[in-house]
Order: structure tokens, then sequence, then C-alpha cells
């Protein structure tokens, strides 16, 4: 039997019954970086004296915590890159805030004195 006849079978089994929910499960969002070995046995490193099974024994563990510092400092990044949209939207929202606030006094004088705080700019200066 092919792939595309078990896909075909699949469809056709989930589309009988269109009325049954189907589970979709979500994906991990934090990935835990495994712990270092507590105690690493005999490990001569890649160097001259070492038999055969130490040195892949040796690759294994250092390929191993490099995956382990990898995974931390691809934390650390997006810790600090979520920090820093953070400050930037607060900034934002400070900025848009005094706006705001300008905007809205400008428009209780302008209902208060019933005048454009603009068009009295204008006459000021074409006097001159």
């Amino acid at each position: 039997m092919s792939i595309k006849t078990k896909q075909r079978i699949n469809l056709e089994k989930l589309m009988k019954n269109i009325d049954k929910p189907v589970h979709i499960p979500e994906p991990s969002k934090d990935r835990k970086p495994p712990q270092p070995p507590e105690y690493v046995r005999n490990v001569m490193g890649s160097s001259a004296g070492a038999g055969s099974a130490e040195f892949h024994l040796y690759r294994n563990l250092r390929k191993r915590d490099m995956i382990r510092e990898d995974i931390m400092k691809n934390q650390i990044k997006k810790e600090t890159k979520e920090k820093e949209f953070q400050e930037n939207l607060e900034k934002i929202n400070k900025e848009k805030e005094t706006k705001r606030t300008k905007k809205r006094a400008k428009r209780i004088m302008q209902s208060i004195f019933g005048i454009s705080i603009q068009s009295t700019f204008a006459t000021t200066y074409d006097n001159c």
C-alpha cells in the first residue's frame, strides 16, 4: 500500500464522521536544556593517549554540552528581545498618551472659548 492510498483512506475516514472533534496538539513553547552530567568517568579528551572509545565518549559529551549552551544562549536572546520590545512599546504608548492629552486640552480650550488657536496665531502674524 502506497503512502498516497494510506492518506486517502485516512481522509475518507475523517470525512465520514465530520462532527467528531479532531485533537491537534499544541507545539511545546519552552524547551528546557538537558541537565549537565554530574560525574563523567575516564574522559581523556581528544588528545593523544585516548583510546578510540574514549574519544567518542568525549565527542558525544561535548556535543550534548554545546547543544545545552546553545539552548541557553537562545533563551537569553529571546528574553532580551522580549524585554526590549516591551520597553519600546511602553515608550510608544507614553508618547501617544502625551499627544492625546495635548489634543484633548486643545479641544477643551476650543470648546470653552469658541475660537481655534491656529486662527489666532494666523491673524497675529498677518498683522505684523
